[in-house]
């Protein structure tokens, strides 16, 4: 019976849901990206809005007695007319839009789904729709901030350093309370903006494919996707395809040490090179990728 009571209590243990801020810097701007981590206090938080300030801490490297304050504004989604003037020629806006706005948002599974799997999969449909709007936003900056998720911060100064909070707006007319941790994250203008390039990079040629894998943990806080390019015999790289590549293999707490992606080879014996580069949530794109080439071979079928 104890045992009993032990499992019940862990599984009430109330989860408080918060707001991830980051913030990168640049020479001329800072831009900021916040998210809430729960998908139901996501879905209220986006109909109150979030409420972005901004404090100077420092001045010509002295800390200031108090930090001087200033309202950025309420955030919030745009509106419906909005967003339809850019989903018809941006898919991560139409993904966000219909996580936002749709009636229904159902990912198909594949061909094969039976009745079992469609009735989980409208259950989890307020997860789905927090999922792919993030991962939507986190790969286009223009997109996450018609959502309201993203701001890019002009007015600021190389001699100053700031402290940007991010809480929900809870003077809203939506009579929606959530009760959020607020997000907060301090920077200041950067005048190095290099980013680093992509760890481990490596490939191994079988019988007409290859597998490409490098070293994802490291810069997970600065790349959140990649893009693969190749290259036949010393012709010059192409994209392959307009979509990333990215981490799906996290779970349980489990977070994963590398990627891979398995591309397939025209022929064998013929040189084949690749190259990858990392982008960030902000929009940026990261330095190549040292490249790695090879030949696929034909497997041996027969053994002693």
């Amino acid at each position: 019976i104890s045992i009993f009571f032990f499992s019940q209590e862990k599984q009430e243990r109330v989860i408080i849901p918060h707001i991830r801020l980051k913030a990168e810097s640049k020479k001329g701007h800072i831009s900021l990206r916040w998210a809430v981590d729960e998908p139901l206090a996501w879905q209220k938080a986006n109909k109150t809005g979030f409420q972005l300030k901004r404090y100077v801490l420092m001045r010509d490297g002295k800390l200031l007695e108090k930090p001087e304050e200033k309202d950025l504004g309420i955030f919030k989604p745009a509106t419906e007319t909005e967003w339809k003037k850019v989903v018809e020629k941006n898919d991560n806006a139409a993904i966000v839009a219909q996580s936002l706005f749709g009636e229904t948002f159902e990912v198909e599974m594949g061909e094969k789904q039976g009745k079992l799997e469609g009735v989980v999969n409208k259950s989890q449909e307020v997860d789905q729709r927090f999922a792919y709007a993030l991962m939507a936003a986190d790969l286009d900056f223009e997109v996450a901030k018609l959502a309201g998720w993203g701001y890019t911060d002009k007015d600021v100064k190389a001699n100053e350093r700031y402290l940007y909070t991010v809480t929900i707006n809870q003077n809203s007319n939506s009579g929606t309370i959530v009760i959020v941790q607020k997000g907060d994250a301090v920077a200041s203008v950067s005048t190095n903006t290099e980013l680093p390039k992509p760890l481990d990079f490596i490939g191994i040629f079988k019988d007409k494919t290859v597998t490409l894998s490098w070293e994802y943990l490291q810069l997970r806080d600065t790349y959140t996707s990649y893009y693969v390019e190749k290259s036949e015999n010393g012709s010059a790289f192409k994209s392959l395809g307009d979509l990333p590549v990215m981490n799906m293999n996290d779970a349980d707490g489990r977070q994963a040490q590398g990627m891979t992606f398995v591309d397939s080879l025209a022929q064998n014996n013929s040189k084949f090179s690749y190259r990858i580069r990392g982008k960030t949530i902000f929009g940026d794109y990261g330095p190549y990728s040292d490249a790695v080439s090879g030949e696929g071979k034909k497997s041996l079928e027969t053994t002693p």
